[in-house]
């Protein structure tokens, strides 16, 4: 008898925890059936309560309120123990999460004791040696490429606001110009034609000065 016994092998705490994850969800759904079902009587008994005081029947509306009043305290029982096993079904989840983090830290501690026994210290030194340096390299190039970056955009700002003070600059010159041109106006009509040619080498510079 005790040979069979050590053959036996003993549920986990895990395989315990399923076990009785399966036994609490059945009961909810009974307590969930029986729910429903108070649910239709409690409608019904309420139906029949409002017949019977249209009725003139009394007597037979009181008997009838005194089962729906047991029926309602079966339904806040019923609830009460629903929360209960609600609860137990939630540290019984908590305790097979801590049982399933054990393992794992167990496993992790064991993987890292082999690993550092396995673990060869010259090489890790080579190795962490190797990935500094590289990364110094990285870094040196990574600031070149950054620097040239931003001398390029200067350079092209400065390019911009050169071409912005350029064209401020031609359209003050135009706007003086054409106040000149204004008042020459008032010129003797035999000074038109030199007016015309002074015009005209203006217009000339400003495109010449502009397409520069």
């Amino acid at each position: 008898m005790e040979t069979i016994r050590n053959y036996v092998a003993k549920p986990s705490v895990k395989e315990q925890m399923r076990t009785q994850q399966r036994e609490l969800r059945a009961i909810q759904r009974d307590l969930e059936r029986d729910k429903l079902q108070l649910q239709r009587q409690e409608k019904q008994i309420e139906a029949d309560i409002k017949r019977a005081a249209k009725a003139g029947q009394t007597d037979k509306a009181k008997k009838l309120a005194k089962q729906l009043i047991r029926i309602r305290n079966q339904s806040q029982k019923n609830a009460n123990v629903s929360s209960s096993i609600s609860a137990i079904s939630h540290r019984t989840a908590v305790i097979q999460s801590n049982v399933t983090l054990g393992n794992a830290v167990k496993g992790a501690t064991k993987a890292m004791t082999t690993a550092n026994k396995n673990m060869d210290s010259t090489a890790l030194s080579q190795t962490l040696f190797d990935f500094q340096k590289e990364s110094a390299k990285m870094d040196m190039i990574e600031e070149m490429m950054n620097d040239t970056i931003d001398s390029t955009m200067d350079e092209s700002e400065d390019e911009e606001e050169s071409e912005n003070i350029m064209n401020q600059v031609l359209d003050e010159i135009g706007v003086e110009m054409g106040g000149k041109l204004r008042e020459a106006g008032r010129v003797a009509s035999g000074d038109l034609q030199e007016l015309d040619a002074q015009n005209l080498e203006f217009e000339r510079r400003m495109r010449a000065l502009r397409e520069a």
